[in-house]
């Protein structure tokens, strides 16, 4: 379970979970630094560890003029500058601008399919997609599943898995061509 202080943050914590190359996220991360002789405190509303072992502190606003009204940019460049990667590997500022809203409109579908937990459906959705080719739809799935409407919300959970990716800047729907990355097995002989 995720907590946010804003709907900014929650917005941002959506996209970040529904991603599957997302290994562990924390939140309100606290570092010291310091800036113009004085040691300060500040705390990182987010620090991902993604798959590949990089780790990311988030600072999150609304907007881009509250990143520099308070300055968070400077303090963010100041605290990867002294820490480097004792907390992070990258350092990044985000608002709730410079967030794709199709992004955050896909999260929650796939956040709230993923709720389902029908891993039955799950595993009849990763079997079907071993025979079906490298591009499929979501309505293909839900044919080749014999499984209709469950059988697309499995599929849809499953984008977080990476077994199905979704174009970036494309709104999931039925008919949408999705990347099948689930390797061909015997069931594609059959």
């Amino acid at each position: 379970m995720h907590t946010y202080e804003s709907e900014t943050e929650r917005a941002v914590l959506t996209v970040l979970i529904s991603l599957p190359g997302v290994l562990r996220i924390r939140e309100q991360r606290t570092v010291r630094y310091s800036m113009g002789g004085v040691e300060r405190v500040y705390t990182f509303d987010i620090l991902v560890d993604w798959v590949g072992g990089v780790r990311q502190a988030i600072a999150v606003k609304q907007t881009t003029d509250a990143l520099y009204a308070d300055d968070t940019v400077a303090v963010v460049d100041a605290i990867c500058a002294q820490h480097r990667a004792k907390l992070a590997d990258d350092y990044r500022a985000v608002t709730y601008e410079s967030l794709d809203p199709v992004a955050v409109l896909n999260g929650r579908l796939i956040l709230r399919c993923g709720r389902d937990h029908d891993y039955a459906a799950m595993d009849a959705v990763r079997r079907a997609l071993t025979r079906l080719g490298p591009a499929t739809t979501l309505r293909e799935v839900a044919v080749a599943t014999g499984l209709g409407r469950r059988g697309v919300r499995a599929a849809v959970a499953l984008l977080q898995s990476g077994v199905l990716m979704n174009p970036p800047g494309k709104r999931l729907d039925l008919d949408l061509p999705l990347e099948n990355r689930a390797p061909a097995g015997d069931a594609r002989e059959q």
